[in-house]
Formats: C-alpha cells, structure tokens, sequence
C-alpha cells in the first residue's frame, strides 16, 4: 500500500508534470514532451514499449489508474 507522501507525489508527477493539459489521462504525446522537457531522448520503439506497459486495456490512453498501478512496485 501506497503511504500518503506517496500518493500525493504521484498525483503531482501525473497532474502537474505530465497531464498539462488537464485531460485526466496520458497520451503518448504527454509522455514523449515529458521526457524531452528531462532531457530523456528514448527511441520511438522504447516510448510505444513504455507506453504500452501502463496502456492496460490497450485504449490508447493511460488512465490514472493505470499510471498508479504500472508504477507502484507491488
């Protein structure tokens, strides 16, 4: 389970740093622009590779849940 500090941490990194635009999910847009902005430069094959390890059900958006969950060690 997921203390306070962390969840609030999450919320932070999901909201306020990748989901500029407040749309509630993660596009594979938000994740590449992410990344550049952390001087992080990953091959188009890696970005689809990570983005489809939180993607879940495969809908072309990574929900909050699905971020939680693809990050969450357990």
């Amino acid at each position: 389970m997921l203390s306070r500090y962390q969840i609030s941490f999450l919320n932070t990194l999901f909201i306020q740093l990748i989901d500029e635009k407040a749309k509630g999910c993660l596009m594979i847009d938000d994740i590449r622009n992410f990344m550049k902005t952390s001087n992080v430069f990953p091959l188009e094959k890696e970005l689809q590779l990570l983005f489809d390890r939180f993607d879940k059900d495969d809908d072309g958006m990574i929900s909050y849940a699905e971020f939680v969950t693809g990050i969450s060690p357990f």
